[in-house]
């Protein structure tokens, strides 16, 4: 499972209503709700789950390696662009963060 950080504006809308409205924008599809889980598949991904604790966006991907590469390559796009409306980061925002918060718990 990945977790990601999500911008402080973004976290208002951090439940699975706008998550489900976000996951149909950016997949064309609407995802199931499972508890406190949302759940879809898309192209090479078998199985999207995806959860919240109110500050940080929870999800966890089974792929499927055998389709085509432009399915794969839509896939990929349509990721980002869920992870960019739900943490309202953009990719290399994402990254920059992630780094942060990895090197706060490095040992000096």
């Amino acid at each position: 499972m990945q977790t990601y950080p999500v911008s402080r504006e973004a976290r208002k809308d951090l439940n699975l209503d706008p998550l489900s409205k976000r996951m149909t924008e950016a997949f064309g599809v609407s995802p199931r709700v499972e508890g406190d889980t949302l759940l879809l598949s898309y192209l090479a991904i078998k199985e999207l789950r995806v959860r919240t604790d109110g500050r940080s966006l929870m999800v966890e991907t089974l792929m499927d390696p055998k389709v085509p590469g432009e399915q794969q390559m839509a896939t990929i796009k349509a990721y980002n662009r869920f992870l960019e409306l739900a943490t309202g980061l953009t990719a290399k925002e994402r990254a920059k963060k992630l780094q942060a918060e990895a090197k706060k718990g490095v040992p000096k």
